[in-house]
């Protein structure tokens, strides 16, 4: 996101990940992507929001979340 500068807001960013780790950015979109939506199922109620809030108020926060321990 630090890359493309003048961006604000919700911004969705679809990727793939290459063999070797790097990942490779397809596309960049104004809005939240349908990844929102398998999220908001995925995790506890609440915690993408609460997650959401973080970036904006206490990015170090999102850390502490740990969003990916409830992702399978």
């Amino acid at each position: 996101i630090e890359a493309v500068p003048g961006l604000r807001g919700w911004v969705g960013v679809d990727f793939v990940v290459e063999p070797d780790g790097r990942p490779v950015v397809l596309e960049i979109n104004p809005r939240l992507t349908t990844s929102f939506v398998g999220l908001r199922r995925l995790l506890p109620p609440g915690m993408l929001a609460e997650a959401m809030l973080a970036a904006f108020r206490d990015p170090g926060r999102l850390a502490e979340l740990d969003l990916a321990r409830h992702v399978h």
